[in-house]
Order: C-alpha cells, then structure tokens, then sequence
C-alpha cells in the first residue's frame, strides 16, 4: 500500500512544480506596452514634443536628420507643421508618432493646422 500513496504524491509534487514553472514570468526583458504608432522604422529614444492642453512643450532641438516624436495628449488631433512645409505629421488623440528631422540644420516654426493660435520652434543642429 506505501507504493501506490509514494505514487500520488510524486504525481501531485510534479503537477505542482508544472503549474508554478508555468506561471513564472518568461526569462529576459519583458516588452512594454505601447501606443506609438511611427512613420518609418527607428529608435524609440528619441527627443518627445509633447501636446498638452493645445500647447506644444519638451524638445525644442534635435539634431539634422534624426527622429523626434510628437506625443499627443490631448482628446483631439493635433498637427506638427513645419510653416516651410519641410514636416507635417498629424498625431491622433492619445498617440505618439515620429518624424525624421530635416537633415539642413536651422531654425524651423511649426504650427498646428486645425489650431490656428498653437505655435512652436525646432532648431536643428
């Protein structure tokens, strides 16, 4: 009788050691969430202009030719215009998108097209 209760303890040990193994966190990094939408393949640690409340905030400066995101949120879409027409992306409610900066550095004014009164500046160096 001893051998059949050795049994089914060793059974009830081995399903207790699959079912911990089993709700183990997997080995490595763990991705993050993430609501980025983007507009070509790159780096995600880039500088951030931020839009909050109808007004452009964060980075004011990048350097030619690199990405910079554009993080909305606010409850409607903005846009990031350059006045120059050299960038126009326009982010969605509660999305971050990201845009290569121009490669010619300068001074670059931007504006939001559906809100005449939000304005900004990159410089690109």
């Amino acid at each position: 009788m001893a051998r059949p209760k050795t049994f089914q303890t060793l059974l009830l040990a081995s399903g207790l050691i699959l079912t911990v193994g089993a709700c183990s966190p997997p080995a490595g990094p763990t991705p993050s969430p993430s609501s980025t939408m983007t507009m070509d393949m790159g780096s995600s640690s880039q500088a951030t202009i931020h839009v909050k409340d109808f007004a452009f905030t964060g980075a004011n400066s990048a350097a030619a030719g690199t990405r910079i995101s554009v993080m909305n949120m606010d409850g409607e879409a903005h846009s990031v215009t350059a006045d120059d027409g050299s960038f126009d992306v326009t982010v969605q409610p509660g999305k971050t998108l990201d845009f290569t900066v121009p490669a010619k550095p300068g001074t670059y004014a931007y504006h939001c097209k559906f809100h005449a009164d939000m304005h900004g500046t990159l410089t690109v160096r």
